[in-house]
């Protein structure tokens, strides 16, 4: 579908307009945010129940860690897709 500019431009468009608020880097983040606080509470528990570190799963980072990777994994990958667009 990208060799039809009749798609690829649209779709192009669309991004930079959602990139303006929907996927700014801190809507993403506070959207992330948000969901965090619905959950947090029974990732608590079940992290009581299912060891993050066991002999079947290792895993050194625990919840909040794993969040902050997927903030950093964020801020890099967003740039990436613009640059993505940007050529097309």
């Amino acid at each position: 579908m990208m060799d039809f500019p009749a798609y690829r431009t649209p779709i192009k468009n669309r991004w930079f307009e959602l990139r303006q608020q929907v996927f700014s880097i801190e809507n993403v983040r506070r959207m992330m945010d948000a969901n965090d606080e619905q959950i947090h509470y029974a990732v608590k528990q079940n992290a009581k129940i299912w060891k993050i570190n066991d002999p079947f799963f290792m895993d050194e980072n625990d919840y909040e860690k794993e969040i902050e990777l997927i903030y950093q994994y964020l801020e890099s990958y967003l740039p990436h897709c613009d640059d993505f667009f940007r050529k097309l």
